[in-house]
C-alpha cells in the first residue's frame, strides 16, 4: 500500500473517513465522492503527494486546516456538500488550478480563495453569493469562472484584471445592468447572462471580438445595439424570451463576407440564433429598417440559422466540461499504465 498512487472509493457508504488511507503517503489521486462523510480528518495533511482530491456529494460542513498541507493539490472537487467557508490557509495551495465549490451553502465569497493565484477554473455555482470581493482581480490566470445560480447584483471593477478569462457564467443571478468594464475582457469566448434582470444591452458588447457563445435569454431586453452585428467569431446567439420587437440591420453582417483591400473572408461562423418567446414580426421589423430588401436580408439570416438548428439547435456545449485534472480517476490509472 505504500506505493499506491490512486484510490477510488466513490459511491460507497462511508460515514467516517478511513484514516488508514492517510498512511498511503504515495497517493496522488483520491476519490471519496458520493459517500456520507461529515468531516475530513486532520491527518489528511499527511498526504503530501496528493494532486487530485474528489470529495463531492458528501455531507461536509467544514474543511480542516491541515488540508492546506497537501501543497501539491492541483484539482479539488467539493461540490454537493454543506460548506460555507474554506480554511484560512487555502492560499498555501500554490499548485491548485481547479476548484469546484458548487452546490454548497456559501453566502459570502471566501476571499482566501483569491490567494490561490494559479487557479484556472473556479466554480461557485448554485450557492447564495450576493457579491464578489475586490480580491477576485488577483486571479489573473483564471480561464473559467462559473457563478451561475447565485444572487449576485453587481460585479467589482477588479474583474477587469481577469485578462485570461475565456468563459464566464453569470446565469440566474440578479444583475439589472452590465458594467461597461465587463466588455474590456476581450478574450471572452463564452458569456452566459441568461435569466438576470437586464433591460438593456450596452453598445460596448461589440468589443467582445472573440466571443463565440453569447446568451442573453430570459431577460427583459427590448432593443439590441447595432454592435451585436460586429462579433466576428460568434457561433451561437441566444436571445430567447426577451421583449424584442425588431432586430438591428447589422445582424446581416453575421453571415456576410467581410471585404477589404487585402482579403475576403467569412465575417462570422454563426450557426444558431435562438429568438423564440419575443415579440418579433415582419411588419414591425419593416418599420424600423430602411427598405424591403434589407428586411429580406434580416429574415434570410434567420432562415439560414434555422436550417442549422437540426444539428446545432442549442448551445451544445455541456454545462460542465471537466478539465484534464477532473477526468475520472480510473481513466488516469489507465493512462499511467
Amino acid at each position: 500500500m505504500e506505493k499506491l498512487k490512486f484510490l477510488i472509493l466513490n459511491e460507497n457508504c462511508f460515514e467516517k473517513f478511513p484514516v488508514e488511507i492517510c498512511a498511503c503517503t504515495s497517493l496522488t489521486g483520491l476519490d471519496l465522492s458520493e459517500n456520507k462523510l461529515k468531516r475530513l480528518p486532520e491527518r489528511i495533511g499527511e498526504l503530501k503527494n496528493l494532486e487530485i482530491l474528489f470529495v463531492a456529494s458528501n455531507s461536509l460542513e467544514f474543511l480542516p486546516d491541515e488540508l492546506c498541507d497537501c501543497t501539491k493539490l492541483r484539482t479539488l472537487l467539493l461540490l454537493g456538500n454543506h460548506l460555507s467557508s474554506v480554511p484560512e490557509g487555502i492560499g498555501k495551495l500554490k499548485n491548485l488550478e481547479y476548484i469546484r465549490l458548487s452546490h454548497n451553502e456559501f453566502q459570502t465569497f471566501p476571499t482566501q480563495v483569491c490567494d490561490c493565484l494559479n487557479l484556472k477554473t473556479l466554480n461557485f455555482s448554485f450557492n447564495s453569493l450576493t457579491s464578489l470581493p475586490d480580491e477576485i482581480g488577483k486571479l489573473t490566470y483564471l480561464i473559467d469562472l462559473d457563478l451561475a445560480e447565485n444572487k449576485i447584483e453587481t460585479l467589482p471593477e477588479t474583474v477587469i484584471q481577469l485578462k485570461a478569462l475565456k468563459k464566464l457564467n453569470l446565469a440566474k443571478n440578479k444583475l439589472d445592468e452590465l458594467p461597461l468594464f465587463l466588455f474590456e475582457l476581450s478574450g471572452l469566448e463564452d458569456l452566459n447572462l441568461k435569466s438576470n434582470l437586464l433591460e438593456t444591452c450596452p453598445d460596448e458588447i461589440g468589443k467582445l471580438r472573440n466571443i463565440q457563445y453569447l446568451s442573453l435569454s430570459l431577460n427583459k431586453i427590448r432593443v439590441l445595439p447595432s454592435s451585436i452585428g460586429e462579433l466576428p467569431k460568434l457561433i451561437c446567439l441566444d436571445l430567447r424570451s426577451n421583449q424584442l420587437k425588431y432586430l438591428p440591420m447589422s445582424m446581416t453582417n453575421l453571415r456576410k463576407p467581410k471585404i477589404n483591400s487585402f482579403e475576403i473572408k467569412e465575417y462570422a461562423p454563426l450557426k444558431t440564433i435562438l429568438l423564440s418567446g419575443n415579440s418579433l414580426s415582419k411588419s414591425e421589423v419593416e418599420n424600423e429598417t430602411l427598405g424591403k430588401k434589407q428586411i429580406i436580408e434580416v429574415f434570410s439570416v434567420l432562415r439560414r440559422a434555422a436550417s442549422s438548428m437540426a444539428t446545432h439547435s442549442e448551445h451544445k456545449k455541456p454545462v460542465w466540461v471537466p478539465p484534464s485534472g477532473e477526468a475520472d480517476l480510473s481513466e488516469k490509472i489507465k493512462s499511467k499504465n
